[in-house]
């Protein structure tokens, strides 16, 4: 986790996504690019999916673009079956992310270090999902998480 999610975060990042406004991409991992490169240089960033229809409606993939000042390997390893928006469903709803997310047929699983990357975690359901996707073909992978949700964070501090 770079950052604790908040309101001015959740404003950058709707900006960026929902605005279009692609010149923020190197923003969010400005500070701790050097620092990311050293720790992931022998590893492949595996992305955490976008549905088909929203990169074609935002016109880029925004994970991609954001991730890609890093200059290591990226993998769009998953794929949704439909347009599964997370941040519109309730915290119990979000936990059927593993009924819609799949490990794409026209990509090969690296055969490097996996690291799951996500810009925001709120119930931690697709980093999950993703997390037994590769379980079930003997892999495994750490995770980097741009945000992370308050109330996700909570419940480890009881």
């Amino acid at each position: 986790m770079l950052y604790e999610y908040n309101a001015f975060l959740e404003t950058l990042l709707f900006q960026y996504k929902e605005g279009g406004d692609v010149v923020l991409r190197d923003l969010f991992l400005y500070e701790f690019r050097h620092a990311l490169r050293r720790r992931y240089h022998d590893a492949t960033l595996v992305l955490m999916p976008s549905s088909q229809e929203k990169n074609e409606q935002r016109g880029f993939y925004a994970l991609a673009q954001m991730f890609q000042s890093l200059s290591l390997p990226l993998c769009s390893l998953f794929e949704k079956s439909t347009n599964h928006k997370q941040s519109t469903l309730s915290y119990a709803k979000r936990q059927d992310i593993h009924q819609v997310m799949r490990i794409r047929q026209d990509v090969e699983i690296p055969n490097t270090r996996i690291v799951l990357v996500d810009d925001v975690c709120t119930s931690g359901a697709t980093l999950s999902a993703a997390y037994a996707l590769l379980k079930s073909y003997g892999k495994d992978g750490d995770a980097l998480v741009l945000s992370v949700h308050p109330l996700f964070l909570a419940q480890f501090d009881q």
